[in-house]
């Protein structure tokens, strides 16, 4: 199965060891949009982070599934960004399996009510267990 990560660049020092992870099971993986593409000296944030955001969404069409990364983020526990969540809205838009590593974040931890946002997605939890993610 193609997978394609998604997650805060917070989280791309981790990304190696997922990728490893899935393709000994047999999977196709991309990394996230950002991953090893800088932003650039003159570009500003949010020109990188569009950059990015339509990245991501030129190449959700191409994959069968997308692994949503949520570690610990500046102590908020398994947390997902805006940006994450709006990569989520768009692979459910698209048809896509959608699994997230950890636990769904609590209202409290990401922003106001996203909890009810994602569930409405019906990911697969994977608690960690990367080899859950199938086909």
């Amino acid at each position: 199965m193609k997978v394609m990560l998604i997650g805060s660049v917070a989280f791309e020092s981790k990304e190696e060891e997922v990728v490893s992870v899935l393709r000994k099971c047999g999977h196709d993986v991309l990394y996230t949009a950002g991953y090893g593409e800088p932003k650039s000296d003159t570009e500003d944030v949010l020109a990188y982070g569009a950059r990015m955001m339509r990245k991501s969404i030129d190449t959700m069409p191409t994959v069968d599934a997308v692994l949503c990364l949520n570690y610990d983020k500046a102590g908020k526990q398994n947390y997902i960004g805006g940006a994450t969540l709006c990569e989520l809205a768009y692979a459910f838009e698209h048809g896509k399996k959608i699994y997230i590593l950890n636990d769904i974040p609590e209202d409290s931890t990401c922003g106001p009510k996203i909890r009810f946002e994602i569930e409405m997605f019906s990911p697969i939890v994977l608690h960690s267990k990367l080899e859950d993610v199938r086909q």
